[in-house]
């Protein structure tokens, strides 16, 4: 992306260009990349509340965790403060929601469930919308923070800019929208795996999962992003130490036998953790709340699982509502829409011998195993909301069927295309829920 005018050395005649807060403010927002920053709360703030409401996974339950001040180390703490300053504009009930009129939408077809509605919406009462607007404060904080941090790393004013700009757009992506609006711990976790495309240091990528793995205190989802971080620091190690890679057949081979992998690893393990035969499910037993871990293997293990459910609702959940683990008939144009960019994705891990394609093959070499092994473990983790590292990949590879070739989206008229196609795809899907139930 060429800079602006007033950002190119020496674009005053040979005098100095201004520092960046000297500049006007609309050119600081687009050296910033926060241009389309006002699109995050908008789109999240239209799902919200036009959504029916606990169609999110587990909100119910999550919400008597709320209530008890039980529900992780930092997220009921951060709710309870909106809620809390809230209270001194209007009165402000606790977290309860009336759940018995719940009921389950007969014109909405999934493939094994049905969407929960309430009869009547006004039962979700003004605590629960409370509870949804501080998770749009959340995703904020955490884009200003991202972009102050890009500032920081990144001496390129241009490439901190369409860093941003590109972590803005994978928020508006219809799955992360739709998911940064449950009530649930999942919104910090989905926050930092998205991150982990933007760390590209080996260095950083194992600090990154250290960080992961100090914060499954708060949710142990992270464990998951600890493992893909700790792959995808490896993975350049493993296997390009004689350039292979360089070869489309030997990375499509790589990528295929990465999920085999993980499916062979993820059923030897569960086999062996409920047996108590094997030498990690010995070491794992000495730590507190192991057994109720080997208990939500054993009830998942206990359900109907086809082998085939792991790449639809993959690829599924990596869409739209991946909280639900289910492929839904309705949108089955939103999948095919999303065919091409899919498409896309793979064909530069595969063949693009660049430092973006080398990127998406290590990443998705780690998300596959990562995918695949903890599929095979415990049939409950098949939803795509684990999987969100790959936001990013989806996102550069929607830009490059517009003719970007960076690790970032960089033109202004693609972001503001991609940006306003997401936004048209969230309000359209949410508007046609609402009136199926």
């Amino acid at each position: 992306m060429t800079p602006p005018p007033l950002l190119r050395p020496g674009a005053l005649g040979g005098i100095q260009s201004p520092s960046f807060l000297e500049l006007p403010y609309s050119t600081r927002r687009v050296a910033s990349g926060l241009s389309w920053l006002w699109a995050v709360p908008f789109t999240l703030t239209f799902i919200a509340y036009y959504f029916p409401p606990l169609n999110w996974g587990d909100e119910p339950r999550n919400l008597n965790l709320l209530e008890d001040g039980n529900y992780g180390v930092f997220y009921w703490r951060i709710l309870y403060f909106v809620r809390d300053v809230a209270s001194g504009f209007a009165p402000i009930g606790p977290f309860d929601v009336d759940t018995s009129d719940l009921s389950v939408s007969n014109d909405w077809r999934t493939i094994n469930g049905g969407l929960r509605y309430l009869t009547d919406s006004g039962d979700a009462s003004t605590p629960y919308y409370i509870a949804k607007f501080a998770n749009i404060i959340v995703a904020l904080v955490f884009v200003l923070g991202f972009a102050l941090w890009n500032r920081l790393r990144t001496p390129q004013q241009g490439t901190a800019a369409a860093s941003t700009q590109t972590f803005i757009l994978c928020l508006l992506t219809p799955a992360v929208a739709y998911q940064c609006m449950q009530i649930s711990t999942d919104l910090l976790f989905i926050l930092f795996s998205i991150g982990l495309y933007f760390v590209k240091s080996r260095i950083g990528q194992l600090a990154y999962s250290g960080l992961a793995i100090a914060l499954i205190i708060e949710d142990r989802s992270f464990a998951i992003l600890a493992i893909t971080g700790l792959i995808l620091a490896a993975a350049p190690s493993v296997i390009s130490w004689r350039r292979i890679v360089d070869r489309p057949l030997v990375r499509a081979a790589l990528l295929f036998a990465a999920a085999v992998i993980g499916i062979a690893l993820g059923s030897t393990l569960a086999v062996g953790i409920l047996g108590g035969t094997s030498s990690v499910g010995s070491y794992l037993s000495a730590f507190r709340g192991f057994e109720g871990v080997q208990g939500d293997i054993a009830h998942s293990w206990t359900r109907s699982f086809n082998g085939i459910d792991g790449p639809v609702l993959f690829y599924a959940g990596l869409i739209y509502m991946p909280s639900r683990a289910e492929f839904f008939i309705n949108t089955i144009p939103l999948y095919l829409l999303a065919l091409p960019i899919v498409w896309r994705m793979c064909k530069i891990a595969i063949m693009e011998q660049t430092d973006r394609g080398f990127r998406f093959f290590f990443l998705m070499i780690a998300a596959l195993l990562t995918h695949s092994l903890i599929t095979y473990l415990t049939h409950v983790f098949e939803s795509g909301r684990y999987y969100f590292t790959l936001t990013p990949l989806l996102v550069v590879a929607f830009a490059s069927l517009f003719g970007e070739r960076g690790n970032f989206v960089q033109s202004p008229r693609t972001v503001g295309g991609i940006a306003g196609a997401f936004i048209a795809v969230n309000v359209i899907v949410t508007l046609l829920v609402a009136s199926l139930t």
